[in-house]
């Protein structure tokens, strides 16, 4: 599951739903707060990325599948560039955010926007491990995300994603924002608003 771009912080754990309704957290979100669905479940921590994951980013994304990496970049693109590993990993948590996903030490998924100037536009972007998706990761990112991009003064989020990659458009179309789309050479762009509904009404049916 996976989008793409043409062009102080802390985290609790966090244990995704896993059956029927997998993308389901019940408690509130927000950075700093801890939400258990149970037992059973594995704990997720949810926390911003800092220039020291960048042996897990670089572990994480030789780990993808090539379509993984396909969907993210709309091209595939098995490896990083050490200037594209400096680049994603140091962030200012302001014009520019991201946050990773991570379970049992390893780096599972991630999560960011750029703030796109002029104006309160941010662009966001996902890309969760094959192995983790449907199990809510990205429903839990894009949650998050939203909080830091609220807090940030950010007052819409956009998106571009391959018409094909249905989990993530799943994800947006459920997202229970204000969602606007159009579509242009096998290219789905998305707008998602914040005005309404309020935040922690996130209709989480992640795939």
């Amino acid at each position: 599951m996976a989008t793409g771009w043409h062009r102080s912080h802390s985290s609790g754990p966090v244990a995704p739903q896993t059956g029927d309704d997998p993308g389901r957290p019940d408690a509130p979100g927000g950075c700093g707060a801890s939400e258990v669905a149970g037992p059973p479940e594995p704990v997720v921590e949810i926390r911003p990325i800092e220039p020291a994951d960048a042996e897990a980013l670089v572990r994480f994304h030789v780990g993808l599948s090539m379509e993984a990496t396909r969907l993210r970049y709309f091209n595939p693109h098995p490896r990083l560039t050490p200037r594209e590993v400096e680049h994603l990993t140091t962030v200012d948590h302001h014009t520019r955010e991201a946050l990773v996903a991570i379970h049992d030490g390893e780096l599972i998924g991630v999560a960011r926007f750029e703030r796109l100037e002029p104006g309160t536009d941010a662009e966001v972007a996902f890309v969760v491990a094959d192995r983790w998706q449907g199990h809510g990761i990205a429903t839990l990112l894009l949650r998050r995300i939203v909080d830091r991009a609220r807090a940030e003064g950010v007052g819409r989020l956009v998106a571009d994603t391959l018409t094909e990659n249905h989990p993530m458009i799943g994800v947006f179309e459920h997202s229970g924002m204000s969602v606007t789309r159009s579509f242009d050479d096998g290219v789905m762009h998305y707008e998602l608003g914040f005005d309404e509904p309020p935040a922690g009404t996130i209709d989480q049916r992640d795939p």
